[in-house]
């Protein structure tokens, strides 16, 4: 009985510790793989990002197309955007507050997290609205004879266009802040 137990231990053990470096052997093929397959999904995952990237920046306008949009709108201003504007709460729907400063035709400004440039012909205002250099919308406004300043703004595409039309545009109202009189003077002299 000795001897059998002698002989399968002989027998066993060598197998069993073949059978543990096989099941290692796999597990390390198994994480090894996992390894790889992870790297290539976060390879994917990189290249996505960056190819959405470059479709959401070459979508929008660049700026130099819409400063050249805008100078096509200049004109003699009929209004002064000079001051302090509510339109309307961001979690409402609005753009939050906006403050503007009108030199001639062109004005800068902000308007909630956003950056503005414009111009200002006759009635009507032109607006490029950037973020971070960017730009995101486009808007043309007018003044109605209550004082304030209702219009559109397009996502990534300029106001008027065909391929406006076909964005996602969203309204743009500007009340001005504590006043009630109307600034039809672009000397601000009213």
């Amino acid at each position: 009985m000795k001897y059998l137990e002698s002989v399968l231990a002989f027998l066993v053990i060598p197998f069993s510790l073949h059978l543990r470096n096989f099941q290692q052997g796999i597990i390390a093929s198994i994480n090894a793989s996992n390894r790889t397959r992870r790297h290539a999904e976060i390879k994917n995952i990189v290249v996505l990002c960056f190819l959405s990237m470059l479709v959401a920046v070459s979508c929008a306008p660049m700026k130099s197309s819409v400063r050249q949009w805008m100078d096509a709108k200049r004109g003699a201003p009929g209004f002064d955007l000079t001051g302090r504007w509510d339109a309307g709460p961001i979690t409402g729907g609005g753009w939050g507050g906006a403050s503007f400063i009108q030199t001639g035709d062109g004005f800068l400004g902000t308007m909630g997290p956003y950056s503005v440039e414009g111009i200002v012909n006759g009635n009507d205002a032109y607006m490029m609205i950037l973020s971070g250099g960017r730009v995101y919308y486009t808007a043309k406004v007018s003044l109605r004879t209550d004082g304030t300043v209702v219009g559109i703004a397009a996502e990534k595409s300029l106001v008027g266009t065909d391929k406006a039309a076909a964005s996602t545009q969203y309204p743009l109202i500007l009340r001005r802040e504590g006043e009630t009189e109307i600034h039809t003077d672009p000397g601000g002299s009213n």
